[in-house]
């Protein structure tokens, strides 16, 4: 269960580098 969440950690920071915060990236903590 904690695996999932850590996904969507590393995908907020990958986007924050960009800095294009996207709220799709949201949708994969309901995957």
């Amino acid at each position: 269960m904690d695996y999932s969440f850590y996904v969507v950690a590393v995908q907020c920071y990958y986007e924050s580098v960009d800095h294009e915060y996207m709220p799709a990236e949201i949708s994969v903590v309901e995957f």
